[in-house]
This record gives structure tokens, C-alpha cells and sequence, in this order.
């Protein structure tokens, strides 16, 4: 598990190789955020969905065979500087954490159909090009053992938030009414998520974010 010491110092790196193109990109995703703060309630829907992707295109072009690890420690460090650059909307960051899986998981793979994968499915035929991609067996398990990879890099970040994994509050959760013992340490374990939350802002931020990103590729992946 994390212990707090990693996670200080990753909130506070920069060395990840993706930073930089992050802050290149500054100008743009404050362009992105006007858009975006200009749209009311009543706008269409379908427009703050797809802004976002159309802003992250040219980054995530850029970033396509960069060689980066997605590691609890990476993806933390990486999400400081998002919350910076994209402070306000959710779904910005949701599309930013599907770009960063889809480069991840494609690193390894040699085949022209899995490049600018972000790109290929940012139009509304996205779904049909995943789909077709499920017939390449293949480069399929590929991408998701990377895809696996992640969520369990992100499952590292939740066990720390909640001080252990949610299937053991699950599990203690189920046995509360007839173990006093099991009542207390869950009492104990909010009293410590609450500690960790207030130490470290935002890393529950981190966890909805990507759950969100990765979610339509685990539809289609796992």
C-alpha cells in the first residue's frame, strides 16, 4: 500500500513525462474551461460531452508513443497538475484519463488499426471502431492486461484513501450487526479516510475521474 510519505512527494512531482505536454497544452484547456463555464444549465448536453475531446485531440496526437508507466505514484503526480488546468468540469478530466489508458494500453501494440485510438473514437461512431477492434485477439489481451494494470494502480490509491480495500469494508460492513469488533473498526477506518482526505485533497477526486474515464473501455475490454 501507499504510505503517506509517497503520496507527498508525488503530489508535488513533475518528472512524469507527460507533464510537460499537460502544461503545453495550458493555453488551450483554459479556452476549453471558458467554453465550458459559458454553457447554462439549459445548453445542449451533447455539447459539454464532446468539448472536451475535441480540445484534448491535438494532446492526445502528441503523446501517442510517448513511453510512460501509469503506476499509483504517476497517475497522482499527473492529476495535480490536471485539477490545476481543468479545475472546474468533470468530464474534461474523465476524457483525459481515457486518453492517457488508451495511449498506455496501445504502447506495446504494432498494428496501424490500435494507433490514435483517442482520435478514432472521439467520433460518434466510436463504438462501432471498438467493436470492430474485438475481433484482433490478439493485440485484444494486450491491451487489457495494461487495461487490468491500471485499475489496479487506481484500486493502490483507494486502499490508501479508505486505509484498506473496499472488499474488506465490504466484508465488515456484512458482519457489523453481530461483531461489535467490526463495528469499531469501521469507525476507526472513517475516522482515518476522513484524516487522509483532509491531509491529501482530491485523491478521491483521482479515484471518480478515472473510474469514470476507463469505464467505456472496460465495456468494451474486460
Amino acid at each position: 500500500m501507499l504510505t503517506e510519505q509517497q503520496v507527498s512527494y508525488a503530489r508535488q512531482s513533475r518528472i512524469h513525462p507527460v507533464i510537460p505536454y499537460l502544461e503545453k497544452y495550458r493555453q488551450s484547456f483554459s479556452e476549453l474551461n471558458a467554453r465550458l463555464d459559458g454553457l447554462k444549465d439549459d445548453d445542449d448536453a451533447h455539447k459539454r460531452n464532446i468539448l472536451p475531446g475535441e480540445y484534448l485531440l491535438p494532446f492526445a496526437d502528441e503523446i501517442e508513443g510517448l513511453g510512460f508507466d501509469l503506476r499509483a505514484f504517476d497517475i497522482i503526480s499527473i492529476w495535480q497538475v490536471a485539477l490545476q488546468l481543468l479545475p472546474t468540469h468533470a468530464f474534461p478530466r474523465y476524457d483525459l484519463a481515457t486518453c492517457l489508458s488508451l495511449v498506455y494500453c496501445t504502447l506495446p501494440i504494432q498494428s496501424e488499426r490500435w494507433e490514435y485510438l483517442f482520435r478514432k473514437i472521439s467520433s460518434a461512431k466510436h463504438a462501432d471502431y471498438l467493436e470492430a477492434l474485438k475481433d484482433d485477439k490478439r493485440n485484444v489481451n494486450i491491451f487489457r492486461t495494461r487495461l487490468r494494470r491500471i485499475g489496479f494502480e487506481t484500486g493502490e490509491i483507494s486502499d490508501f484513501v479508505y486505509s484498506t480495500s473496499f472488499d474488506e469494508i465490504k466484508r465488515l460492513i456484512r458482519v457489523k450487526h453481530k461483531d461489535k469488533e467490526a463495528s469499531k473498526t469501521l469507525d476507526e477506518i472513517e475516522i482515518e479516510e476522513q484524516r487522509r482526505k483532509n491531509l491529501f485533497p482530491k485523491l478521491d477526486e483521482i479515484m471518480e475521474n478515472w473510474s469514470n474515464g476507463f469505464d467505456i473501455l472496460h465495456t468494451y475490454f474486460d
